[in-house]
């Protein structure tokens, strides 16, 4: 991309992490490329090659593999970086 001096880059899409809502519940396998920010509870097995952040609403059960962990919140499983 090309900017001029008086033009910023904005943030893709791309540079956004998908985002879990509050009082939402998921289970199951989530696989992605972007990063993920967990603010619900969510069971089962998270991988991204970006960052994993859970939130102090979130509670994980499962395992995480990711790049890079935030943890703020609770998790019951195995952390693989």
């Amino acid at each position: 991309m090309l900017f001029s001096e008086n033009e910023k880059p904005t943030s893709t899409t791309e540079d956004n992490p998908i985002f879990i809502p509050k009082e939402r519940y998921i289970e199951g396998y989530l696989k992605s490329s972007k990063s993920i920010k967990l603010k619900w509870n969510f069971t089962g097995t998270i991988f991204t090659s970006k960052k994993l952040m859970i939130e102090k609403s979130a509670f994980m059960k499962g395992d995480a593999i990711c790049n890079d962990l935030v943890l703020n919140g609770k998790m019951d499983g195995n952390i693989f970086i």
